[in-house]
């Protein structure tokens, strides 16, 4: 027992709120605990909850509304997997929105801000699709800053001017890849920022990754001057078609074209390469080709002339679809003049 008259000593000061005044022991009927431990709440009392148990052992409406409010939340119930694995309900809506940065969903960007390293001129010239396929070489940082490449300066001080030759340093597809990738994307970001939908603008990458998938396939099977002056008449007669609105025929693969560059300039394959395909194709398998169209048969090469192709082919015009004649005929209808 403490006297009265000792003094009182303040507890020490933590930055803790001070607890709040509640009713005492007593007055909530609570009977003192052994060794000054916490109180023994007998049934029906609630600590801190003032009122008179039930003699039955029921809550008070107060005590009920103490365990109502401090009644922790119910855990939500776990949702069992669906059956059959993870991909069999897979629908359309399963997919998550595509998720972009505030800066490329505004407004009012254009080709001169997405492409800094292009010079405006070249963009105006593709936005317009008078961009020369000659002109490669000035979507690429290796070739755009030798100058002029038609003029020469001779000993006596004059110029000499001849026709620039674009192509002559793309030796091989993995050159032409580079700077024809960039064009495809200012044709892609062109259709974005220029008032293309999404669906314009879908199609034209599409189309253009399969036009490079194509050039590649032709690389590996036919000599590549002959397959990089396939790709220069390809994108000469894409020009006039892109001007209309039409981007899809940069998808496909065009066997009048095939048949005036790449028949015959199949290219040649070192031993290696030919151990490599021996061990890859020691079981070949024949595609069925009844359904294609002869190569052959549009140029009158090969000896593929009759109505019936040697090789199990259709033998038609694929310019104007005449069974009688192939695409290099002058008796062709739709023959470019």
């Amino acid at each position: 027992m403490s006297n009265p008259t000792d003094p009182v000593i303040a507890p020490p000061d933590t930055g803790l709120m001070p607890p709040r005044p509640g009713p005492s022991n007593a007055d909530a009927g609570l009977p003192a605990a052994p060794s000054g431990g916490p109180p023994i709440a007998p049934l029906g009392v609630l600590p801190g909850v003032t009122g008179t148990p039930d003699p039955a052992g029921m809550f008070t409406p107060a005590q009920l509304a103490f365990i109502l409010q401090n009644m922790p939340a119910a855990m939500p119930p776990t949702q069992p997997a669906p059956p059959g694995g993870p991909s069999s309900s897979i629908t359309p809506l399963s997919f998550p929105r595509f998720t972009q940065l505030p800066s490329a969903a505004a407004p009012g960007a254009s080709l001169l801000d997405l492409f800094p390293n292009v010079e405006a001129s070249v963009l105006l010239e593709i936005a317009s699709h008078e961009f020369k396929p000659s002109d490669l070489y000035k979507l690429d940082s290796k070739y755009r800053d030798k100058g002029d490449r038609s003029e020469f300066l001779l000993g006596d001080g004059q110029t000499l001017k001849v026709k620039a030759d674009g192509t002559r340093d793309y030796g091989s597809y993995n050159a032409l890849q580079a700077p024809l990738s960039l064009y495809f994307s200012i044709l892609v970001s062109f259709a974005g920022c220029g008032g293309g939908d999404s669906a314009a603008t879908a199609l034209i990458a599409r189309a253009g990754f399969t036009y490079l998938r194509n050039l590649y396939k032709m690389s590996q099977d036919y000599e590549w001057p002959a397959v990089l002056s396939y790709h220069m008449e390809f994108h000469w007669r894409r020009r006039r078609e892109m001007t209309n609105g039409d981007y899809s025929q940069w998808g496909r693969t065009d066997p009048e074209l095939q048949a005036d560059f790449l028949i015959g300039r199949a290219r040649i394959r070192s031993s290696k390469e030919l151990r490599t395909f021996a061990k890859t194709s020691a079981t070949p398998r024949r595609a069925d080709v009844s359904k294609e169209v002869c190569i052959l048969f549009q140029s009158g090469f090969g000896g593929c002339t009759g109505p019936v192709c040697q090789r199990g082919r259709i033998h038609k015009c694929v310019t104007c679809g005449g069974l009688d004649h192939g695409s290099s005929s002058p008796t062709c209808p739709n023959r470019p003049k």
